[in-house]
């Protein structure tokens, strides 16, 4: 999953390293990667390069891994620099004296039937999505043409398989080559500051030799050939890993519609929705509506998992009799379902009864106007009796002849059935 570019260090191509090419050009899945040394004699050096990558879902990744998860060099520059002639070192590209970091050998005690080098997660890395190592066989039996099974292990080489496991593409000793393997970015599963293996065996069950560092180089970790635990030396190896968020955000919301029913001059009671994140990573979220006669609060926020509830604010009492729909959206970058909605269907009705009817038996006669009469004010007195709200007919506070002049409107006497908007 992915391709890779062999890139030189200098113009005359004469030292190549990894690296994976450039954060601007895309790969398919997951990083790939691979080196190759000089042709014949083959000095030992083997040198560190800050490393890049581009997945297809890039947005989920954080950070590139500028810095391997495990590298058998941590020492910048080549070493050998004296066997190589004129220009082919480039400026810069020479290790201190005596660093010797990338020095390899063969284990002592032949083929092992797995190879493997434990090393500590670091902070920031949740998957492991590439590893590369320098395998060989000789040229007898089974023959120096195999393929490699990549494995990550909790703990050490014969803890708990993590994750998937991963097949290399055919190695020839003769060719002097790492070979890489790649994990989907979701493939392969770690925890930070915990210790895991690297584990490689031949897929026909067959021993093999990987090379090593002759100087214990990496601080973490250490290699085991086969069964036997070397402790001062580190595989010639690297582990690619990545802070990955396994599911983009993902709106989760409750309800998606509510339906509400308000007597015209009545402000409709608050509502509430919920908003969470049903995926991975962080959901930023903001909310916006479209109608005059909501609102909402907060108009915004936060969550990882946890649910956030929303209050809808109405403001329906200056609203005509008749049918109303507002959308609440939320907007969340790089939710995978963004946006989501919450409809609010509304039905503005009138009122079941004429405000002057106060014995409330659908018209509006002498029995409507004595109490009419009894909450009379006048002119600029404000009436404040709870049982003659009925007779505050015009938008003021006081009962007055503006008022009467709408009671007059309703009356139509005993038995004669009155609109309930009469008053308007």
């Amino acid at each position: 999953a992915g391709w890779n570019r062999l890139n030189p260090l200098d113009p005359n191509n004469c030292a190549y390293d990894i690296r994976i090419y450039d954060p601007s050009t895309p790969t398919d899945q997951s990083p790939n990667f691979n080196w190759q040394n000089t042709q014949p004699p083959w000095p030992e050096y083997y040198s560190y390069i800050t490393w890049w990558m581009k997945v297809s879902d890039d947005t989920r990744v954080a950070p590139y891994p500028q810095v391997p998860v495990y590298h058998y060099d941590l020492v910048d520059g080549l070493n050998q620099a004296s066997s190589f002639g004129g220009s082919c070192i480039p400026t810069g590209w020479v290790e201190a004296p005596g660093a010797n970091s990338d020095y390899r050998e063969l284990p002592d005690g032949g083929w092992a039937t797995y190879q493997a080098q434990t090393f500590v997660v670091p902070a920031g890395i949740n998957c492991i999505v590439g590893a590369s190592a320098f395998l060989t066989r000789s040229g007898d039996p089974p023959g120096p043409k195999f393929t490699y099974r990549a494995t990550i292990r909790q703990g050490g080489p014969t803890g708990t398989q993590v994750g998937l496991a991963t097949t290399s593409r055919e190695v020839y000793s003769g060719e002097f080559k790492e070979v890489a393997a790649c994990w989907p970015l979701d493939g392969v599963p770690v925890t930070e500051g915990q210790t895991y293996a690297l584990h490689l065996e031949a897929t026909d069950g067959q021993g093999f030799n990987v090379y090593r560092t002759r100087d214990d180089n990496y601080p973490n970790g250490s290699l085991w050939h086969g069964a036997m635990h070397v402790s001062d030396q580190d595989m010639v190896a690297v582990v690619v890993g990545v802070g990955y968020d396994v599911a983009p955000p993902h709106i989760t919301r409750s309800p998606a519609l509510l339906t509400r029913s308000v007597v015209r001059k009545n402000n409709l009671p608050n509502d509430t929705f919920t908003v969470a994140n049903g995926g991975g990573g962080t959901l930023t979220y903001t909310i916006t509506d479209n109608a005059s006669w909501l609102s909402v609060d907060p108009a915004g926020g936060t969550s990882t998992g946890e649910t956030d509830t929303i209050s809808i604010l109405y403001s329906t009492a200056g609203l005509a009799i008749g049918s109303y729909s507002g959308t609440v959206t939320i907007t969340a970058t790089g939710a995978d379902n963004t946006p989501q909605t919450v409809v609010v269907n509304l039905s503005v009705t009138a009122p079941p009864f004429a405000p002057c009817d106060f014995d409330t038996d659908h018209d509006v006669d002498q029995e409507d106007f004595g109490v009419f009469q009894s909450c009379f004010s006048g002119p600029g007195v404000d009436q404040t009796n709870p049982a003659c709200a009925g007779a505050l007919l015009d938008p003021d506070t006081d009962v007055d002849h503006e008022d009467f002049a709408r009671f007059v409107a309703c009356m139509g006497g005993s038995d004669i059935w009155v609109v309930t908007t009469c008053a308007d």
